[in-house]
């Protein structure tokens, strides 16, 4: 039983960032899970995604990716510019809130596709997805508790 729930925690950690992932780095980088299709799959079996649900989950996804492009090039040469400012010795407001601001926008588009995913669940995939990210979410808070621990 134990191997089993180690197994499934495994396999459901990678599956946490799945819809993000599919869409390419977020604003803060790659993070540590399964990138791209193997991610998508994992997450397709998991809920028992239909193949149709598949073909709009990628469409959805790809085209958050493609929003999110020029946001992240923009977002690149934000942070250098805080970057610089930093450096030099400069006011950071300016600067760092340009960089909120893209953060802002990101954000956004990933949400989006969210909801829009969420849209094409069943209420049973809706539910499986939803006890699996507060596992997630509690695990986090957990490892969180522990880490501040002494």
């Amino acid at each position: 039983m134990k191997l089993r729930r180690l197994c499934g925690i495994t396999v459901l950690g990678a599956l946490a960032g799945g819809m993000l992932l599919a869409q390419g780095p977020g604003p803060r980088g790659r993070g540590m899970a399964m990138r791209g299709h193997a991610s998508q799959e994992l997450l397709a079996g998991y809920l028992g995604l239909t193949d149709a649900q598949k073909a709009q989950a990628k469409t959805i996804f790809d085209n958050a990716k493609t929003a999110a492009q020029p946001i992240r090039s923009q977002m690149q040469q934000a942070r250098a510019t805080l970057s610089a400012a930093i450096k030099a010795g400069q006011a950071v407001d300016a600067p760092a809130a340009a960089v909120g601001n893209l953060f802002g926008q990101l954000t956004a588009i990933q949400a989006k596709a969210r909801v829009q995913f969420r849209g094409i669940l069943t209420p049973e995939q809706l539910a499986k997805l939803d006890q699996f990210q507060a596992r997630v979410r509690n695990r986090a808070g957990q490892k969180a508790a522990a880490a501040d621990t002494p």
